[in-house]
């Protein structure tokens, strides 16, 4: 796991969050090892 100080970070962790959210909602995936078969399968 990566460890990420929300002191050094240039945009929140909350924002990373909800755009990784916004994503998976609209890719209809819940992770993303989903996202990774979906461009996987995109791609053949």
């Amino acid at each position: 796991m990566l460890f990420i100080d929300e002191a050094y970070s240039l945009v929140p962790i909350a924002t990373v969050k909800a755009h990784t959210g916004n994503l998976f909602a609209k890719l209809a995936v819940e992770n993303r090892v989903q996202i990774a078969l979906l461009v996987r399968d995109a791609e053949e």
